[in-house]
Order: C-alpha cells, then sequence, then structure tokens
C-alpha cells in the first residue's frame, strides 16, 4: 500500500504511513505535541492534492492521452475505434485561459456595460476555452447581466487570491487614467493605501499581478485630463507594467505619451464599442406599448439624455431644452423619451424626470427604466426620429443604427465623436442657446435616417478599425501561458486594525446611541428583530405575520465619524426580498441627516450603493426603518422577508468642490428635507422614541 501511496504523495511531507497500531499511536502523539509540523504536512498535502489529483487532472491526463492514442499506448483499442477517438477528441480544447477583466463594471452605467460585452466577447471569440472573470463594482449585477463569473474590484484580498490562478489581467474600457480625482484619492500615496478609486484603484489588482508575474494588458482605455506631476508619473509607472495597450483615441494617446511612454508601446482604435455586434433587426418586442401607440398616432419620438454635471448649470440645460421642445410641438406632435444611461435616482433619472414635469400637456412623456438594458436601448433607439444626449455610448449606438443625433457636448470626446463621423454641424455645446439648438433637432427631425453616404462610409470604417484592433488585443491575451494552478487556498484576511497605513488614509464610521421604535405593532422584549451590529452594520425587520397598513418599526441612531474633515461614506442596503404583485405594500425608508432615501422592499435583490458625503460633522443623525404601507398576505416567514441590513463600507476624505452634504443612490429615491421641516421632523421624532421606552 505504502508503494501505491508514494505514487500521489511524499510521506513524511505530505501524509503520514505507519507499520501498526503502536507505530499509528505514536505518530499521532507526537503530531499532537507538535502543531507546526502538524499544520505543514497538513497543508502540503492539501496544496499536493488540488495541483495534481482533482477529476480535472485526470480528465485532461485520459483526453491526451486518447488524442494522442497509437499502438503502443493504446493498444487495447482496435485501429478503427482508434482513429474514431482521435477524430471526435480533436476539436477538444485544453484547460480554459483565465483572464481578470477590470472595469467600473456592474455600476449601472450603461456605457460600461456595453464596453464589458464588447471586450468579453472579443476574449471569448479569441479563445473559446477562456474563462473571464469580472473585477467589479457590483458582482451581482454583473453576473445577472452578464452571465459571467465576477467578484468585487475593491476587495484587494479576493483580487489576490483570484490572481494565483489567473492567466492574464485587462484593465479595459472608459476614461480611468485621469487627475480628476487623483488628488481626491489620496495622491501618490493612493498607490499603497488601497484607495478603491482614480488611477491607483484601477492599478491595484493588475500591479499585484506583475508581482505574480501576470501579464497586464490595457483595452480601450482612455486617459486625460493629466496635469498632476505625480498622477503623470504614476501612469507613466502602470504603462510600463503593461504586456500591450491599446487605447481608444489619438488624443489619449498623446496624454500617456507626455508621461514618458513611447509611441511604440502606444496602440489606438476606435471606441470598443462600436465593435459591439448588433443585431440585424432589432426587436420590436421591447419596446414599451407606449411608445408604439405614440408612433401609431403619427407622433415623432425625441429621444433625450441628460447626465448630472458638476461643472456645468444644470438647470439651464434643462431650460433651454424645455424651450426647444416647447416651441416644436406648437408646430408638430412631438413626444419625448427619457433614456437614462446611468441607474440611481440621483443621476440620469432625477433630471430627466425634473424635465418631463417642465414639458407642457400637449407633449407627452415616456421615461425608460434606469439603465435600460441593451436590447431596450437598441429597440428604442431604433423607433426614435431624433435622439438629443450628452452620454458619448448613446450618441454612438445611435448612430449605428443612423439615427440622426445631435450631441450636447460636456467633454471633448463627445465632440470628437461627432467630428470623426463628419457630423460636427450636430453637436452644440452646454451653453448652446434655445434658437440654435431648436435648429439642429428640426433639420434632425427632417432628416429621418442618416443616409449621408460619406457618413455611413466613415462609420463601417470605424466600425472595422474598432473590430480588428480589439481581435488583435483579444489574441494577444489569448497567447498567454497557462498556468499550472488550478485552485489555491485563500489567505486569511488580517484585522483592519493590523494594517496601519489603511487607518491612515481611510476615515472611520460606526453607528452608536441606537434607539429603536415602533408604531401600531410591538417590538419583542429582546428587539432582536432591530439588531446592532456595532458600529458597522443595522438590521431592521418586522417582527409580525401579517403586516397592516401603519405598521412601522425603526432604528434611531448615529453614525459617529473620527474626523471633522469632510468625508464620502460609501454603505449598502441589502434586501432578500423581491416579489412584484407586492410592490408599494413596504417601503424601506433611511434619513441621513437632512436627506432620506426611499425604496420598495418588494422591488429587487440587488444591494443598494449609498454614498453619503458630509460637511465635516462628526454625529450624523440616522432613522433606518420599514413603513407598512397595504396589508400583505399572512405568512410566518414575514420576519425573514422583510430583514434589511445597511452596512458601512468604507469612508474617504474628500478634497473636490462638489456637493456637500448630498445622498447618492445606485436606486430607490433620494429627497431632501427642507429647512423649515428639519426641527419638527426632528422633534417629532424625538417623541417617538421616547414614547417607544416609556411603553
Amino acid at each position: 500500500m505504502k508503494s501505491q501511496m508514494s505514487r500521489f504523495f511524499e510521506y513524511g511531507e505530505e501524509i503520514i504511513g505507519y507499520a501498526d497500531e503502536e507505530d499509528l499511536s505514536q505518530k499521532i502523539q507526537r503530531l499532537l505535541d507538535d502543531p507546526e509540523e502538524y499544520e505543514r504536512i497538513r497543508l502540503n498535502g492539501f496544496k499536493r492534492l488540488i495541483n495534481d489529483h482533482l477529476y480535472e487532472h485526470r480528465w485532461m491526463q485520459l483526453f491526451a492521452r486518447l488524442r494522442n492514442a497509437s499502438v503502443q499506448t493504446t493498444s487495447w483499442l482496435s485501429e478503427e475505434r482508434r482513429g474514431e477517438v482521435v477524430k471526435a477528441l480533436a476539436p477538444s480544447l485544453p484547460r480554459s485561459r483565465k483572464v481578470l477583466l477590470s472595469g467600473f463594471y456592474g455600476a449601472g452605467n450603461l456605457g460600461d456595460e456595453l464596453i464589458l460585452r464588447s471586450i468579453s466577447a472579443a476574449l471569448e471569440k479569441a479563445d473559446p476555452a477562456i474563462n473571464v472573470v469580472v473585477a467589479a463594482e457590483n458582482p451581482y449585477k454583473v453576473e445577472l447581466d452578464h452571465g459571467l463569473q465576477a467578484f468585487k474590484r475593491t476587495d484587494v484580498f479576493e483580487g489576490a487570491h483570484q490572481l494565483h490562478t489567473a492567466d492574464a489581467v485587462v484593465v479595459g474600457g472608459g476614461g480611468l487614467w485621469h487627475d480628476l480625482t487623483f488628488q481626491r484619492a489620496g495622491g501618490l500615496a493612493s498607490l499603497v493605501t488601497g484607495s478603491t478609486m482614480s488611477i491607483a484603484g484601477f492599478g491595484n489588482l493588475p500591479l499585484m499581478g506583475r508581482v505574480l508575474g501576470v501579464p497586464y494588458h490595457v483595452i480601450g482605455l482612455g486617459a486625460g485630463p493629466l496635469e498632476d506631476e505625480d498622477a503623470k508619473a504614476m501612469v507613466h509607472f502602470l504603462a510600463s507594467q503593461t504586456t500591450s495597450m491599446l487605447l481608444r483615441d489619438e488624443e489619449s494617446r498623446k496624454v500617456v505619451e507626455g508621461t514618458g511612454v513611447a509611441s511604440e508601446c502606444i496602440e489606438t482604435a476606435p471606441d470598443v464599442v462600436y465593435a459591439v455586434d448588433l443585431p440585424d433587426h432589432p426587436g420590436r418586442d421591447e419596446v414599451p406599448e407606449v411608445l408604439l401607440d405614440l408612433k401609431r398616432d403619427s407622433y415623432q419620438l425625441i429621444g433625450i439624455n441628460l447626465r448630472r454635471w458638476s461643472h456645468f448649470d444644470m438647470t439651464s440645460v434643462r431650460a433651454t431644452i424645455e424651450k426647444t421642445i416647447s416651441t416644436i410641438a406648437a408646430g408638430q406632435k412631438i413626444a419625448v423619451v427619457g433614456i437614462p444611461m446611468q441607474a440611481g435616482a440621483s443621476h440620469d433619472r432625477q433630471i430627466l424626470a425634473a424635465l418631463g414635469e417642465s414639458l407642457t400637456p400637449n407633449v407627452p412623456f415616456v421615461i425608460l427604466p434606469d439603465p435600460p438594458s441593451f436590447s431596450l436601448l437598441d429597440a428604442c433607439l431604433n423607433i426614435l426620429d431624433v435622439l438629443v444626449t450628452m452620454r458619448l455610448h448613446a450618441a454612438l449606438v445611435a448612430h449605428r443604427r443612423y439615427i440622426p443625433t445631435v450631441g450636447l457636448a460636456y467633454d471633448p470626446k463627445v465632440q470628437r465623436h461627432f467630428e470623426e463621423l463628419g457630423r460636427s454641424e450636430q453637436v452644440v455645446p452646454l451653453e448652446v442657446t434655445w434658437e440654435e439648438l431648436h435648429d439642429c433637432v428640426i433639420s434632425a427631425l427632417q432628416e429621418n435616417r442618416i443616409s449621408d453616404p460619406l457618413f455611413r462610409e466613415r462609420l463601417s470604417t470605424l466600425e472595422t478599425r474598432s473590430l480588428a484592433a480589439l481581435e488583435r488585443a483579444a489574441r494577444r491575451v489569448s497567447t498567454a501561458e497557462v498556468r499550472a494552478a488550478v485552485h489555491t487556498i485563500p489567505v486569511e484576511r488580517p484585522l483592519e486594525t493590523q494594517s496601519p497605513t489603511k487607518a491612515l488614509t481611510k476615515q472611520m464610521a460606526g453607528f452608536t446611541k441606537a434607539e429603536h421604535w415602533a408604531s401600531g405593532l410591538e417590538l419583542p422584549g429582546r428587539q432582536l428583530n432591530v439588531l446592532f451590529d456595532a458600529p458597522r452594520a443595522l438590521h431592521v425587520s418586522l417582527p409580525v405575520t401579517a403586516p397592516k397598513p401603519g405598521q412601522e418599526i425603526h432604528n434611531t441612531c448615529t453614525l459617529r465619524l473620527k474626523s471633522t474633515r469632510p468625508v464620502e461614506i460609501s454603505l449598502t442596503l441589502v434586501s432578500n426580498y423581491v416579489r412584484p404583485q407586492n410592490e408599494g405594500k413596504i417601503t424601506i425608508r433611511l434619513r441621513a441627516g437632512n436627506h432620506i432615501f426611499t425604496d420598495d422592499l418588494a422591488r429587487s435583490k440587488e444591494p443598494v450603493m449609498l454614498r453619503l458625503r458630509t460637511s465635516g460633522s462628526l454625529e450624523i443623525p440616522v432613522d433606518f426603518g420599514l413603513t407598512v404601507n397595504e396589508r400583505c398576505y399572512p405568512a410566518q416567514s414575514w420576519p425573514r422577508y422583510s430583514r434589511v441590513s445597511l452596512r458601512v463600507e468604507e469612508v474617504h476624505d474628500i478634497e473636490d468642490r462638489g456637493p456637500v452634504p448630498a445622498l447618492f443612490a445606485s436606486s430607490g429615491v433620494v429627497s431632501v428635507i427642507p429647512v423649515e421641516d428639519q426641527e419638527s421632523r426632528g422633534a417629532s421624532e424625538d417623541h417617538n422614541v421616547a414614547a417607544s421606552l416609556d411603553s
């Protein structure tokens, strides 16, 4: 037996052998007396098992043997059968190549999701056996929408674990090399402090990979603006680690060359979204019936996309568009379709909804989900008569469908896009007058579909160049040597207190002074339904089996910070209940300072990402609770169904001049308590708490 086992494990190093019962007893006792030796042999044995003796290894060995079958190796097979087996296994693929694809994915920005769609498709085309694993902002969303395995990009420990079995790292798409948030992230120190944003935030994963010898590729990245000298040095350092680099435009090339990177190391090509595979005929099945009804009633549809932009007064932009639409509507039947490209109540939807409210009653207004799926966006764009957009990728997809498009150039990349297609007369600055915008929209309405041969030739050239460059980049990734490791043991995570660099750069926050109150129901004696996982998380649920209107339960507490400097607090709200027929019955409500966030308990299981900016307060009043609006069906599991958690993820100092204080959410609705209501509201809630405690 020992001679057989020695074929698979090394005695004394990976396993222990014994001669008889007495020998076994002595060896067990020695191992028990020497925990370090026990642990050494245990880990050695496990590593040998996962590296050499999994079913994957046996199947690969068997297939290799059969694929190379000969009379000498498979004498037990007839020549005819041997030929059949070799032919059947000829197209068999080797062990899959694992590629980590990192970017701003899963955060609800449809443009970034199109980039992910394009790059992942190219990688899979270059190597059908490839296994793309996405380092994402929201792994759940990526797995749901793209069917790709994902992990949280900001989790450096999970990233390190994934890198041990990775064959390549790709940082892909979007303008990630810029200095707009460089100082906010910590400047040069952000490279070693675990920053999750800006240049260093997207450099952590590939740099850890380079330590392990994993190739690092850049695909479809944009660069600039880049004025900060430390930011330039960091981009140069990251670029010098790459195996290949494909940038999205010549302007990005100039920016990166300006950091000292040699021109021959850089390839440029049009935006990778030009390479997204579009169906020949977009299905109308996904188009909302209300839009089809408007088309049947001879309305011309004007799609509008707007986004938040802190560098310009968007209220004036909205007023310009409202005046333009109202003037056109006085002479012809038009309807407006709001197209949000970024999810979140405080993003595109907020400004589009405000536009819809300002339009005259004779202009029908429909807003799509935020963001729509790609198939819904494609189908809806295809029935528009005109698109007016700030976002680059909305314009790009519309142009690929020959939809007349008017661009609002908030960023030079939007201007460049229209210029490269020969449509510079259809892009205007944000400070455009309503008369100028009116003329552009009228011209686009008269065009119906873009039929200009020169435009179509330029568009085809851009699509061809983008696809060819993307395929070359994907082939470079697919040539990476497949690493031998199949599985590694995750490293135990250190306690936060053991990370001095983290303590230096990230502020701390925790919930304190918790007081629980309820209305229309009794709290259990131990109040286990309102848990307090101090200091990082709150949990709340309804302690009833048949929720009734008017019932509420709340956890009123304080979010305490360690610094009086302005900070941004990242929080995650998680509910594990979704049931469309129960929407509207129970509301999740969070008050943080003078901001209120609300969402429907039954809407989605998808985590909601919240960002709370402070103006330097040490303590922020928080009220976290559930309110029953309608009678719900009886069920013993309501206490579990209604459980909602709020967790503090990260706290960062902020240096930029964005609005503070402020609350942003990836979904749900955010509102601000009017100043005159804040004092009375606080007094009312203090009374509720006191009444609850008295009872």
